[in-house]
Formats: C-alpha cells, sequence, structure tokens
C-alpha cells in the first residue's frame, strides 16, 4: 500500500472527489516525473548563481526556456490524442505555468570536450577521441560524457584514408610531404590557397605549345609541389600548407594553454599599396568551412567597423560554447591591442540590460583575425600573441586592371 501510495505516474491528472463530486486535477509531483522521464532537468551554474533548465536525450543536452517546457508538454498531449478536457485542463492550471520549471531535479553532469593531450568530437552517429597518435571512435550509446546540442556536428562521420604523410629530415630540416589523395574538397582549397609560387609555374615557366600547358594544368591542378617548381618553392609552399593545417588543429583542439595563447591572424602574401586590398583569396572560407561542418561554434564582428571598439556590447553574444571568435576583414590600422586581455587572460562581456559576466581563461574563445594586411603592429606584445597564416592569391578576381590573365 505504501508502495503504491508514493508511486509516481506519468499520467500527471487524476480523478479527485470532494463533496460526492468528482473532477480532475493536475498532479503535480506526477507531471514533474512525467517531464524528468522525457530527460528534462536542471543545472546551478556557480558563476551567474541562476538555474538553466535542461533536456537531455542520451548524451545530447539542449537548453530550454519554462515557455519551451510548456509547449512540449502541450504538444504532447495533443500527439497522443489526450481527451480535449485534459489538454484544457492543463492549459488552464496555475500548477503548469513557468515557475513548474523551477521544481524540477537538479542534475549533475560532467561536460569534458577538451583535455590538454585531446579533443573530443561529436557527430550524429560516434563520438571521437582525438590525440596525437589516434582517433578513436566511441558510438553513440557508449558515451560517458555530455554535451550541449550546440557542440553536435550534424553530419554523419566517416572514415578515411590518411590525405597526407610527412617527415622532417632532422639533419636539413627539409619536409617531405607525400600527398595520399584529394578527396577532400577542402584539402584541395588549403593545397591551391598555399601556392605562392602559382604564376612562375602556370605563366612564367609555361610552355609556347597550349597543349603541353593544358596537360600540366590537369597534371597538377591540385599540387603542392609541381615539376616546375624548385624545390625551395615546393619547400616554402609546404610549409604554408602544413601552416594553415596547424592553425586549424590549433582552433580545433579548443584546449587553451597560458603559456602559449595566440590569435591566429589570417592575411594576404600579396602586399598591397596604401589603403588598397585585393581579397577574395579564401580566408574567410577556411573558417566559415569549419562552421558550416559543424566543427566549431563561431561568432562572427566586422572588422572594418571603425567604432568597433567603442561598442560596450561587442561581445554580447560570445557565451562559455562559443569556440571561436573571428573578426572578419579587418583593416590597415585595426586596434589590435584591444584584444591583448582576450588572448592570454579572462573575457569581461557586457550584455545589454543584465549584470556582465566573466568568462575565465579556458572558457573564453579562441580569436581569429582575417585581414587583406599584415599585423597592425610588430612589436613584441603584438607578436607573441600572434599565429600568423599567409593565404596565396591563387583564388582571385581578374578585375579590370589586367595584374591576372583569367
Amino acid at each position: 500500500d505504501n508502495m503504491l501510495k508514493t508511486a509516481p505516474r506519468c499520467c500527471f491528472w487524476e480523478t479527485v472527489y470532494a463533496d460526492n463530486r468528482a473532477k480532475q486535477e493536475i498532479n503535480t509531483e506526477y507531471l514533474l516525473f512525467f517531464l524528468a522521464c522525457n530527460g528534462f532537468a536542471k543545472i546551478y551554474e556557480k558563476k551567474t548563481k541562476t538555474d538553466k533548465y535542461i533536456r537531455i536525450k542520451d548524451f545530447v543536452v539542449s537548453e530550454y526556456q519554462p515557455k519551451q517546457i510548456r509547449n512540449f508538454i502541450y504538444n504532447e498531449l495533443k500527439r497522443r490524442n489526450i481527451d480535449n478536457s485534459i489538454v484544457n485542463l492543463f492549459l488552464n492550471s496555475k500548477r503548469t505555468g513557468s515557475t513548474l520549471a523551477d521544481d524540477l531535479k537538479i542534475a549533475e553532469l560532467k561536460f569534458e570536450r577538451n583535455t590538454q593531450n585531446s579533443r573530443s568530437l561529436f557527430f550524429e552517429n560516434v563520438a571521437l577521441k582525438i590525440t596525437a597518435d589516434a582517433i578513436t571512435e566511441t558510438r553513440t550509446s557508449d558515451i560517458s560524457n555530455y554535451v550541449w546540442a550546440d557542440n553536435i556536428c550534424h553530419h554523419s562521420y566517416k572514415k578515411l584514408e590518411p590525405a597526407f604523410e610527412y617527415s622532417i629530415d632532422s639533419q636539413t630540416g627539409e619536409i617531405n610531404l607525400q600527398v595520399k589523395h584529394i578527396r577532400s574538397h577542402y584539402f584541395r582549397f588549403l593545397i591551391n590557397s598555399s601556392r605562392i609560387f602559382w604564376r612562375q609555374e602556370f605563366e612564367e615557366r609555361a610552355t609556347s605549345n597550349a597543349a603541353v600547358n593544358e596537360e600540366y594544368n590537369q597534371k597538377y591542378r591540385f599540387s603542392i609541389a609541381g615539376q616546375r617548381l624548385t624545390a625551395t618553392e615546393c619547400q616554402e609552399q609546404t610549409r604554408h600548407l602544413l601552416n594553415k593545417m596547424y592553425a586549424i588543429g590549433y582552433i580545433l583542439h579548443r584546449y587553451k594553454r597560458e603559456s602559449n595563447a595566440m590569435a591566429v591572424w589570417i592575411m594576404e602574401n600579396k602586399l598591397t599599396e596604401e589603403d588598397e586590398s585585393s581579397g577574395g583569396s579564401g580566408k574567410s572560407f577556411m573558417l566559415r568551412a569549419l562552421k558550416k561542418i559543424g566543427l566549431i561554434n563561431v561568432a562572427t564582428i566586422n572588422g572594418r567597423e571603425k567604432k568597433m571598439t567603442e561598442n560596450k556590447h561587442l561581445l554580447d553574444r560570445i557565451n562559455s560554447v562559443t569556440d571561436l571568435l573571428q573578426i572578419d576583414d579587418a583593416d590597415r590600422y585595426f586596434d589590435f591591442s584591444y584584444f591583448y586581455g582576450m588572448i592570454t587572460g579572462e573575457t569581461i562581456i557586457n550584455r545589454k540590460n543584465i549584470q556582465s559576466e566573466e568568462l575565465d581563461f579556458m572558457e573564453s574563445p579562441v580569436l581569429a583575425f582575417t585581414s587583406n594586411f599584415p599585423p597592425p603592429s610588430d612589436d613584441r606584445s603584438t607578436l607573441r600573441r600572434m599565429l600568423t597564416v599567409v593565404f596565396s592569391d591563387y583564388y582571385h578576381e581578374q578585375g579590370l586592371d589586367n595584374v591576372y590573365r583569367e
């Protein structure tokens, strides 16, 4: 009898009798049990000292607002074809308002994606733990840690054979890079955007035979070390390619070290005259592709906005799940020093009409700047905070000045 009296159930309405009359009422305890069975809970955030309402589905955690929880209950009643009298009872009851969320059970969840020596990526079908030596696959049913829904890559993962291998000669320091396949379009893009000697290869050293040139162009369409290049030129292009992949790895790892905290500065190899910018080489695309695939959460700021650093609410879209803050198209006179503190320390976020929030060093996003110009300063404070990536003008617009042939 005691077990029956204390046992909860998912049917959260019941018939009660008063004055010899029967009526339907919402049972709040049953309703909370119904929500718990559907994964709803709350977690306490120590920094803001507030509760965050969530729904847990397998290992994926999504944030819900009280109104969304109420909508979920309503939709479930309609989906199950529950009698309209019960639906009206739910809608009209004071017990089913927004304050219901405050009574949800507190959940203790472990969110760990990055360690000093590893990075976890979550796909629809599998989770990956990546270290320097291996990639370990874990099927979704075996995942022990939880992950926010915003950090799920909504693609199915399929492992390919390694696209390249490389080694470094310990005596000369030369890099031997062997490209195994170019099935990845993104890898092709990285190769060609690293070809800083493409004009020498395809234009200056071309033969007078159009058929021979076309054959060469097709054979080395996605090659970092074409036969027309010298060994020194091949080495330099190879280093540019590996530099891009290093920067991508640095961004994707997300784990931050105070001894090696850097922002990524992505610039043009082609130097321009004062206040002249070329662009169109794929700098922003390198980052945008990672966002489109769903590997990182990116917040973007227009770097050409003149009074950008005077905006008190500049960072109001940043939170603890933001992996990368991208300042796009920074001009020649960009105030890089404004971001010094964010690169090596905490990030202060001033949101509109609410108290400011401080993200500690580990929670602060990695910063990346794209620009058609070199870094605005070459002082020691700037250079030690900067990882520079250089793009060739292989991808370009022909324009009207006849600088390019095509």
